[in-house]
């Protein structure tokens, strides 16, 4: 499993790819445990308990536009 990247091009990348960062909470979290202080300053932003919850909020709002999109464009014709 990895991360995913924002495509400007493609629609939903950013739901898509915020989806895989809030699964893959817990694995990053243990590995953000594992280093330094001065590793974590140096390459790694902090995360806070409400901004993991934040994401989690923006994920459910991008999920309905992500749905509606992936809906709308299997139809060939306008609803």
């Amino acid at each position: 499993m990895k991360l995913e990247l924002d495509v400007s091009t493609r629609w939903n990348s950013c739901y898509l790819m915020i989806k895989k960062f809030v699964k893959m909470m817990k694995p990053i979290k243990l590995f953000l445990s594992q280093l330094s202080k001065k590793e974590m300053k140096e390459n790694w932003p902090e995360f806070s308990n409400f901004e993991w919850e934040y994401l989690e909020k923006i994920l459910t709002f991008l999920s309905e536009c992500y749905n509606a999109t992936t809906h709308l464009s299997n139809h060939s014709q306008p609803i």
